[in-house]
């Protein structure tokens, strides 16, 4: 099947290869761009452990002075790929979650200790959770700087427009509710409802399907857990193409 990737463009073209050994191709056309920020000040805190619910976090926390004492510190990873990436950076002491970010609390509570130092979150510019009320919540002290911008983009590119309404297109991943409302919202400005209710939505959650508003899609699919490798097995499951 010929699929829409959506995600920004490292982590699509890292996914347009997991698929093409699945025997899919892929359309890249990030709706995300991200740039990453210069941070000041955070070794100078008692760090315990660090909150990753995204591999830019890591990738943005990485670009710091000094990052290898870090290496040490345990790492609360929200799913595979950023689990991945943490052991890439040279973390050995690493937890990985469920797929979602509000999985991470109780994984949290387990392993920490409000009294044993501040828990290091970086994070984008814009989060569907908020991890630091949450766990500020439960009496943990939480440093979140914000280490990467996600900039939505104005529109897909040509070529993802013409293979849209070329009908050339199975399906589209869409893989956070920003994602999701932001494809929505270029669909429907463009006026291409027509094109995009049949295509095949493949989407890692639920609440990623609730951030979709284009009316009358025939095919939605979402795992039971926001796992990428369930959602991958779905799209081999129900590679019907468009209709």
């Amino acid at each position: 099947m010929r699929l829409l990737l959506t995600r920004p463009l490292q982590d699509s073209q890292h996914l347009a290869s997991i698929l093409k050994k699945r025997g899919h191709e892929s359309v890249i056309s990030p709706l995300l761009e991200i740039s990453y920020l210069e941070v000041r000040g955070v070794l100078e805190q008692n760090i315990q452990s660090i909150i990753a619910t995204s591999r830019h976090g890591l990738v943005g926390l990485s670009r710091i002075g000094n990052f290898e004492r870090l290496l040490g510190k345990p790492v609360f990873a929200v799913g595979q790929s950023t689990t991945e990436i943490a052991g890439k950076f040279g973390f050995s002491n690493i937890f990985q979650g469920s797929g979602n970010a509000s999985g991470l609390v109780g994984l949290i509570c387990d392993n920490c200790q409000p009294d044993q130092g501040i828990l290091l979150y970086p994070r984008g510019s814009h989060v569907a959770f908020d991890m630091e009320q949450q766990i500020s919540s439960l009496g943990f002290s939480v440093s979140s700087p914000i280490v990467y911008n996600s900039r939505a983009v104005s529109s897909l590119s040509d070529k993802a427009w013409k293979e849209l309404e070329m009908r050339t297109l199975g399906g589209v991943l869409l893989l956070s509710p920003r994602t999701a409302q932001l494809f929505s919202d270029l669909v429907l400005t463009r006026q291409s409802v027509t094109f995009a209710r049949n295509l095949n939505y493949y989407c890692l959650s639920k609440q990623v399907v609730d951030n979709i508003s284009i009316p009358d899609i025939k095919n939605i699919y979402a795992p039971t857990l926001p796992k990428l490798e369930e959602l991958l097995d779905l799209i081999d499951k129900y590679d019907v193409g468009f209709q």
